[in-house]
């Protein structure tokens, strides 16, 4: 999807708890202004959207180059919407997302893959989808090592 602004994400949230048991989204914000200028309206937008089953994992901000202020993160980002409650988590890396998902993924969930302007994110969404396609204790990631992946719904 591309959710990438709070009334977006809020938007795709709420499609999503229509069509799904739990949803487990992730986020890459597109930039460290947008971040930082909309950092409440992120907060309020995962803290209200997720229900207590849902899981959020955000992944660290996209930079697509320039001069830029780097002063806020995804895991600052993340800690605020985790204190309202939500299950949200920093993904440090999309190779530990992906095992990471796999595992937490169950028959039933909806994934639902949020970002813009990074070109990768389609990239990301296969590697999740090819993830949850194998067999339990298999991995898509060379170096994953011990990843445990779930069957999708059927």
């Amino acid at each position: 999807d591309f959710g990438h602004n709070p009334a977006k994400i809020a938007a795709s949230l709420r499609t999503a708890r229509n069509r799904a048991g739990r949803v487990l989204a992730v986020f890459q914000p597109h930039g460290f202004g947008p971040l930082r200028f909309l950092r409440n309206e992120f907060v309020q937008a995962f803290a209200e959207g997720l229900r207590p089953g849902d899981l959020l994992w955000m992944l660290d901000v996209f930079y697509a180059g320039g001069t830029v202020n780097r002063d806020i993160s995804s895991a600052e980002v993340v800690a605020e919407i985790a204190a309202k409650g939500a299950r949200a988590f920093h993904a440090p890396s999309r190779e530990w997302l992906v095992e990471t998902l796999a595992a937490a993924a169950r028959p039933g969930d909806l994934v639902l893959i949020m970002g813009a302007r990074d070109p990768s994110l389609t990239d990301l969404a296969k590697a999740v989808s090819s993830a949850l396609a194998l067999p339990p204790g298999a991995s898509s990631v060379p170096s994953a090592g011990t990843a445990s992946a779930r069957t999708p719904r059927a």
